[in-house]
C-alpha cells in the first residue's frame, strides 16, 4: 500500500507540473485563462488516467468507458471537495490562502486516492491486472 501511495504521489506531482506548464504555455499563446485551464485539465486527466491505471494501480489495457467515466467523475468530485475545503479553511477558519492550499491539497489527494482505490481501480474488479 505504501508503494502504491508513493506511485500515486509521483503521478500526481508530475501531472500538477504538466498542468501548470500547459496552462502557462496556453496563456503565452494569448489563450484566455479559463480555456487554458480547461485544456490543461483535460490533457492531464487523460494522461493521469493512463499513468495511474498502469503504473499506480497496475492494470493493463485501457479499462473501458466505465473506468474512464468513473475516473473523470472522481476528478470532478475532487474539484468540488477542493472548493468546499478552501471555503472552510479560508472563509470559515480564516487560514491564509497558502497554508489553506497545502492543507487542502493533502485532504483532496487523500480523497482522490481512496476514490480511485475503491471505485475505479478496486481489487478484484473486471479491470485487467497488469504484471508487476
Amino acid at each position: 500500500m505504501i508503494a502504491k501511495l508513493l506511485r500515486f504521489g509521483v503521478v500526481g506531482g508530475s501531472m500538477s507540473l504538466l498542468n501548470y506548464a500547459i496552462f502557462i504555455g496556453a496563456i503565452r499563446l494569448n489563450t484566455g485563462y479559463l480555456i487554458a485551464a480547461s485544456i490543461a485539465w483535460l490533457v492531464t486527466v487523460a494522461i493521469s488516467y493512463a499513468l495511474n491505471r498502469r503504473f499506480t494501480f497496475r492494470r493493463s489495457g485501457w479499462g473501458g468507458l466505465k473506468d474512464v467515466a468513473g475516473y473523470v467523475a472522481g476528478y470532478v468530485l475532487q474539484f468540488l471537495v477542493s472548493l468546499a475545503g478552501l471555503q472552510l479553511l479560508i472563509g470559515v477558519l480564516g487560514l491564509g490562502p497558502s497554508l489553506a492550499f497545502v492543507v487542502n491539497l493533502v485532504a483532496t489527494s487523500t480523497f482522490s486516492f481512496c476514490y480511485m482505490q475503491l471505485a475505479v481501480f478496486r481489487e478484484g474488479a473486471a479491470s485487467s491486472k497488469a504484471p508487476a
